[in-house]
């Protein structure tokens, strides 16, 4: 199981699997773009692809996944522009789950919702720990500037699969 179904029921997983749209990409291709509002996850089959960071003219790559892989979870968490871009690397087989589909899902098993959310936290947090590790006072400032503004979007942005749900209270800065 990906680790975000992990604590999820099988029937659950059965549902999402029934709406999964298989897609093959060329080499070079991007799966997607910054500032790109997506409403899709993306299970990586076969093929290999980059995770891209763009600052200006200047492109910074973060990750390279492999098949297997899942990417783009934060995608179907929550409503908001990619701040990174996923380029092929090779022809890639990617199955796609889109939001509406993971929400559908999630309101036939509400039960679900609990498991999700935690990863979903637990990915915030993944986050702004590899954010620290960076080595010099420009990338920590950078890092800084980028972790305010998630906040920002965080205050006013509610998961879109918890749309009753109070906004929960970041921490404040990386460094004083």
């Amino acid at each position: 199981k990906l680790d975000m179904f992990r604590d999820t029921h099988r029937e659950f997983l059965a549902e999402l699997s029934k709406d999964l749209q298989n897609r093959l990409f060329g080499p070079h291709e991007y799966v997607y773009n910054v500032k790109t509002v997506i409403e899709n996850m993306f299970i990586l089959y076969s093929g290999s692809l980059q995770i891209e960071r763009w600052d200006e003219d200047t492109v910074q790559i973060e990750q390279t996944l492999v098949a297997p892989s899942v990417f783009g979870e934060q995608f179907v968490l929550f409503d908001r522009p990619a701040v990174r871009s996923a380029l092929t690397l090779t022809f890639c087989e990617v199955a796609i789950l889109q939001r509406v589909n993971f929400i559908r899902a999630l309101r036939m098993y509400p039960e679900c919702m609990a498991p999700v959310r935690a990863f979903a936290i637990k990915h915030m947090w993944i986050g702004f720990f590899r954010a620290l590790r960076a080595s010099s006072q420009e990338e920590l400032d950078s890092i800084q500037q980028s972790w305010n503004e998630m906040q920002e979007q965080a205050r006013a942005t509610t998961p879109v699969f918890m749309p009753d749900a109070r906004r929960a209270t970041l921490p404040g800065r990386l460094h004083s």
